[in-house]
């Protein structure tokens, strides 16, 4: 069970649902891992910066799971370092200093992921029904062995850690500055091409083999033929082959070991061998034929994406306060990435009192961003979203969401300072209403996001 922020106390609330009135609101995280963007998805820069970050923080957590070895741990932090820093500027120092603060802070997401491969079959008191019943046991799911050394931050993870936080601030720079300044269709040729050269360096739950072991099957088909790149990358399924032959088909699952020059063992029989799954020739043919393609793909979307490179290093440098913005919106990134809520879902849930349900309580689950079309009973709540409404159309439409809340912030000039007034009026009058003062902010900010994509 995640923890949540909870707010008990009823209120006048109009739930967008079931148009009940009252009850009480909870905002609760939603412990489920994100999912990576499809491809249709991505239609500009931002969106494509986005599939970035995400992708990069899930191979942070593949790592973590299952660490490399030190000379390619050694490798990755170069290479991901050398690559992002481009955009920073940041010095070894400052890198180093990056590295300590990550290094010693694991991720709860990581927890549930070790939980999850390292779980058990439940107790014999935990499979009977309420009356001493036995229920029916089920054979439990096989997981993935996880290595002993699991779980341990190495300087690769923290390395991809830093380069999704970088691509976060690189989506909401090309927002704000950037993608405006290019058509429809020049927006969508620049993110298939960072579409492309990121999809080759991770891989995402529709695909089963990674791009590196896709690309050692090609060099051993070259190397060896069809049959013998099978042979070679054969599948261990953890079952002892010598008593799968002679007991004829009787499956024993053998004893794995990381360290030392046995790997598998069987507590049977003591033999070595494990049942392996060959590729057949057929999966073989498919897997050279999409990585041709995919390898065409890299070669065309490789100089369009150095262009996109120096393109993001000018603007950083030469823009109006751009490396400081910048800057100070990676440093919010990775606040986020130390507290876990990088990427972090919520939803809202409205509790009602039914007097139909044994518990007097039914639940009304809302999604974050319809926290807008959540109602007041009120008669100002008319005249509020109506101010909203006409404080939208007088905003220029090259204001994202996020510059407004850092015009909110910084109130730099005489505008910004305006709006920062009718922003605090706002939280007022939504107190006055009975909105729970607790999620005043989440209201007023997505009510103001939702006016803008409605003007």
């Amino acid at each position: 069970m995640g923890t949540h922020i909870n707010t008990i106390k009823r209120t006048n609330i109009i739930c967008p649902r079931c148009k009940k009135i009252g009850g009480s609101l909870q905002k609760k995280p939603i412990n489920k891992p994100f999912s990576l963007p499809i491809k249709t998805e991505i239609i500009d820069l931002s969106t494509a910066w986005d599939y970035a970050a995400k992708g990069l923080l899930r191979m942070c957590d593949y790592l973590r799971l299952f660490p490399p070895d030190t000379a390619l741990d050694e490798e990755i932090a170069r290479s991901v370092y050398n690559h992002y820093s481009q955009f920073t500027l940041h010095s070894s120092t400052q890198i180093h200093g990056f590295e300590l603060t990550h290094l010693s802070t694991p991720d709860q997401n990581i927890k549930n992921r070790k939980a999850y491969f390292v779980s058990r079959p439940k107790s014999l008191e935990d499979s009977l029904f309420y009356n001493g019943a036995q229920k029916p046991i089920k054979k439990p799911p096989k997981h993935l062995e996880l290595p002993r050394d699991t779980n341990n931050i190495l300087r690769s993870s923290a390395a991809l850690l830093y380069g999704a936080g970088l691509c976060c601030a690189l989506r909401d720079f090309s927002r704000e500055v950037i993608q405006r300044h290019f058509t429809e269709d020049e927006n969508q040729n620049f993110a298939d091409a960072i579409y492309s050269i990121y999809t080759s360096l991770f891989s995402d739950a529709r695909q089963a083999t990674s791009f590196s072991d896709l690309s050692k099957i090609m060099a051993d088909i070259h190397n060896h033929g069809y049959h013998g790149a099978a042979a070679i990358n054969a599948i261990p399924t953890g079952y002892c082959l010598h008593c799968y032959k002679r007991g004829r088909g009787e499956a024993v699952e053998m004893d794995r070991f990381e360290d030392g020059p046995i790997k598998w063992k069987c507590p049977k029989c003591g033999s070595k061998e494990v049942v392996k799954v060959p590729y057949t020739d057929k999966h073989l043919r498919n897997i050279q034929s999409g990585m041709l393609k995919r390898l065409e793909m890299l070669a065309e979307s490789w100089p369009i994406y150095g262009q996109i490179v120096d393109m993001y290093k000018y603007a950083i440098e030469n823009g109006p306060n751009a490396r400081t913005d910048f800057l100070k919106n990676f440093k919010e990134y990775e606040l986020q990435a130390i507290k876990g809520e990088l990427f972090r879902r919520y939803r809202w849930i409205i509790t009602h009192y039914d007097p139909s349900q044994k518990s007097r309580r039914k639940q009304c689950i809302i999604t974050a961003s319809n926290i807008a079309n959540v109602g007041i009973q009120d008669e100002r709540y008319k005249l509020y979203k109506g101010s909203l409404t006409e404080l939208a159309k007088s905003i220029p439409k090259n204001f994202s969401m996020s510059k407004i809340m850092k015009a909110i912030d910084i109130a730099q000039d005489k505008e910004e300072n305006n709006f920062k007034e009718f922003y605090d009026a706002g939280r007022n009058v939504l107190k006055v209403m009975g909105w729970p003062e607790a999620y005043i902010q989440d209201k007023l900010r997505y009510d103001i996001s939702y006016a803008l994509l409605t003007r």
